[in-house]
């Protein structure tokens, strides 16, 4: 209980911060609404007494057109409130939306890679449309019915505190066994978390394209759904078990309320008859009684759907708290900030290690890079190639040893800077679902109206399965009108946009991977070319590939094993000998 009051604590400050004024006019009208059934419970009262009194017609009147205005307001009211609930709501997901996608953005790769972490984000975004808005429709109809309930039930006191105390009864009784209820459903909803994630997987499998050749080729549908329907078979268990369990405590609850329900009645009826009471006081009585049902079993409601709510919420407030930077945090920025061409890096004993292992991924590299060289990485797979691309890319913190950018240590130079000067092809790029303009720009987000630099791109690297002159043509499958790439092609748009930006260090990781050799050889030339008088890296599986570089790199098991030209390294470098050998030898055959 007090999580849930700490956790509807936070979602009200929340919502607060985000929608101030929209939050503030919902409970006043709130209130409003919560007051007026026991006012005109009492007009009603009052109305129908002075009926039977036969008092003056002036009186009644007065008392229907309360009565009649206060229904009538309560409806109005009731409606504009409805109206600021749904701009609320609107308004709300879309700032918690840009709050996520803003904390996405700035999260380190180390963070995407950690399992919890992803299974954190996936969770909030899926269900960030309607979780934390209906956690607060769920509060405010607590309080509503809380306000209503405590007014009812001194409404009744007045009449016979006896009664009051015997409808209260059953409620508060059945409050705590639905409390109990939902501490059961929120852990079942915590520990199958990982396992709602992978029936996600499964089911994004079978229903999308990158998976579709395989799946139909091995046969697999079967094994998939079946694997799928192990798991929300499951779920459906668990959840038919707690289903039979509220239905059984709603089952009591009514028959209890009904009950005690009941023998107020009958007292009060008795006592009317006996003309302790009025006619008029009887059926505000009745009504009262009515109300306290309906709002006691409200208030189950609300607090069993704020505790199905609340793993939600925790897990949203964990990762604002972890991830989502506050406004007018103090940020230290590095005093060296000024960086407008990069013509050496050197990397001095730089060790790298995954979190929450101690194996090295990189081991006390020493490697120097001077402008004016293309510079080929090579070594079997695992050899820690890629790595030391996302350390030099900054995506991974080296754990060890020092990177130094024209002599100034790498930590004090401004990351934005930094990048400003890099421009990345990685291995596993991404197939932008947007129009071309988007997918060749998103290299120089600055300058991506800069249509001309990308026709020139474009026509560098042989683009001509694209029109230069539809740069609004819509990429992929996902949309209208999109136009499906093969692989090589993705690629060729891919590299355009690595070539799209002017940078001092240009970084190529397996760049022609899909690629026949007449286009490989064309991005090879677009590649020396463009990086006449820069930092040319490129990470390569084919020594065919590499022999041209002024410098290539041998890397295995995360150190550099040696350095030098294909010359150098056919004498002096086994390694380099065995992959020539092996690459040899799939020629051979391939011939």
């Amino acid at each position: 209980m007090k999580n849930l009051y700490s956790n509807t604590k936070k979602t009200l400050k929340l919502i607060y911060d985000l929608e101030k004024k929209n939050l503030i006019v919902i409970l006043l009208l709130s209130l409003l609404v919560s007051v007026v059934p026991l006012l005109t419970t009492y007009l009603s009262q009052e109305l129908l007494n002075s009926i039977v009194a036969h008092q003056v017609l002036n009186r009644v009147m007065v008392l229907l057109i309360a009565f009649v205005s206060f229904t009538v307001g309560s409806e109005i009211v009731g409606q504009i409130s409805a109206i600021f609930e749904q701009k609320l709501q609107v308004n709300l997901v879309y700032k918690l939306n840009k709050i996520i996608m803003n904390a996405c953005g700035d999260m380190k790769l180390k963070d995407f890679e950690n399992s919890e972490t992803y299974n954190q984000i996936e969770r909030i975004n899926g269900q960030i449309a309607f979780k934390p808005s209906q956690s607060l429709d769920m509060t405010i109809n607590l309080m509503k019915t809380m306000i209503t309930l405590i007014g009812s039930i001194i409404f009744l006191s007045m009449w016979s505190w006896k009664m009051a105390l015997l409808l209260t009864l059953v409620p508060l009784t059945s409050i705590y066994y639905y409390i109990q209820i939902g501490k059961r459903e929120f852990n079942i909803q915590y520990q199958r978390m990982e396992d709602e994630r992978e029936s996600w997987y499964l089911n994004y499998i079978l229903t999308h394209d990158f998976s579709f050749k395989e799946v139909k080729f091995y046969d697999l549908k079967e094994y998939i759904i079946n694997k799928f329907s192990r798991i929300k078979e499951n779920f459906i268990k668990q959840d038919m078990d707690l289903l039979y369990q509220k239905s059984k405590l709603s089952i009591l609850f009514e028959v209890g309320v009904q009950i005690i329900g009941a023998i107020v009645l009958f007292v009060a009826i008795t006592a009317a008859y006996s003309g302790t009471i009025l006619v008029g006081n009887v059926v505000s009585i009745i009504k009262v009684t009515s109300m306290i049902q309906s709002s006691s079993k409200g208030v189950m409601t609300s607090i069993y759907a704020l505790y199905n709510n609340n793993l939600y919420m925790e897990k949203l407030f964990e990762f604002i708290e972890e991830f989502v930077q506050v406004e007018n945090e103090e940020v230290l920025i590095p005093d060296n900030t000024e960086i407008t061409d990069i013509h050496d890096i050197e990397f001095k004993k730089v060790s790298y290690h995954y979190p929450e292992t101690q194996s090295l991924a990189l081991k006390k590299v020493d490697l120097t890079l001077h402008a004016g060289e293309r510079v080929a990485i090579v070594g079997p797979n695992g050899s820690g190639k890629s790595t030391l691309i996302k350390v030099l890319t900054k995506l991974y913190e080296n754990s060890e040893g020092e990177i130094l950018v024209d002599g100034v240590p790498l930590r004090e130079i401004e990351e934005t800077r930094y990048k400003q000067q890099l421009s990345v092809l990685f291995q596993d790029f991404v197939k932008y679902e947007l129009p071309l303009q988007e997918n060749i720009g998103f290299g120089d987000i600055q300058n991506i109206s800069d249509t001309e630099i990308m026709k020139t791109c474009m026509r560098e690297l042989n683009i001509d399965f694209l029109d230069e002159e539809d740069l609004n043509q819509q990429l992929g499958i996902w949309f209208e009108n999109g136009r499906q790439l093969s692989g090589g092609q993705w690629q060729k748009v891919a590299l355009a946009r690595s070539f799209f930006k002017k940078a001092s260090v240009y970084i190529l990781d397996e760049p022609s991977s899909a690629l026949d050799p007449i286009s490989e050889k064309e991005v090879f030339d677009s590649f020396y070319e463009k990086t006449k008088g820069k930092i040319g890296i490129f990470i390569s599986h084919r020594i065919l590939a590499a022999q041209n570089a002024d410098k290539i790199i041998v890397m295995d098991k995360g150190e550099i094993v040696d350095i030098g030209t294909h010359a150098h390294l056919m004498k002096n470098c086994r390694l380099y000998q065995e992959m020539e050998r092996a690459e040899s030898y799939e020629e051979y055959f391939a011939a």
